[in-house]
């Protein structure tokens, strides 16, 4: 297996997705969330061509974008694709596609990128936890002591301080030796910036 970045990755799937995607509509037809949408009536046969097509002649459809944007990526088009393409990377696709072109983005997408200080993940931590009830590191010491264990907790954990204290007294319990790390700030693991059309910021 070779080691390749986010980009590469991107790339790969949208040469999938161009030589293998048949516009059958799957993805959309199983979509958790498209039921409970305004596109719940679109046919999904000229939707999941319509995407396909986005993605190859670039020619913009709203009801792309809105589909693209309401993405929860519960994976199910992943696992009903008849073709076995990666079809979860086509929202990821469209909306960089659609940030390229210049298209304005839903306006809470901004508030959805971690690592600023007015994200929601911020938010909602700091609603719940006070700087110094925080028992997790935040920032990476240039000597970190060393630990058998390195538990990242993402910048959606951080949002559910009870999660994060149950697994610290499930390790403790076990009498692991281990390190938390709280995502957010400057320590992300990049998939939430996949998925609000920023892949730069995901592969560095």
């Amino acid at each position: 297996m070779r080691d390749v970045s986010i980009k590469e990755y991107l790339k790969d799937c949208l040469e999938e997705i161009r030589d293998k995607c048949t516009g059958c509509g799957k993805c959309v037809a199983n979509c958790e969330i498209n039921p409970f949408t305004a596109l719940r009536e679109v046919n999904p046969a000229r939707l999941g061509q319509a995407k396909r097509d986005y993605l190859v002649s670039g020619e913009f459809d709203q009801e792309v974008y809105d589909f693209v944007f309401q993405c929860i990526n519960c994976l199910e088009c992943d696992v009903h694709c008849p073709e076995g393409i990666a079809a979860s990377a086509t929202p990821v696709l469209a909306k960089a596609r659609f940030a390229e072109e210049g298209h304005a983005l839903p306006p809470m997408l901004e508030l959805a990128r971690p690592c600023k200080r007015y994200s929601y993940q911020e938010v909602l931590s700091a609603i719940q936890t006070t700087p110094d009830e925080k028992w997790w590191v935040e920032e990476i010491p240039e000597a970190p002591e060393p630990h058998d264990i390195v538990v990242f907790f993402g910048c959606h954990d951080v949002i559910f301080p009870a999660s994060m204290a149950a697994t610290r007294d499930i390790l403790n319990s076990l009498g692991e030796d281990f390190a938390a790390v709280g995502g957010g700030k400057n320590l992300c693991c990049g998939a939430v910036h996949l998925n609000t059309a920023d892949p730069d910021t995901a592969d560095s």
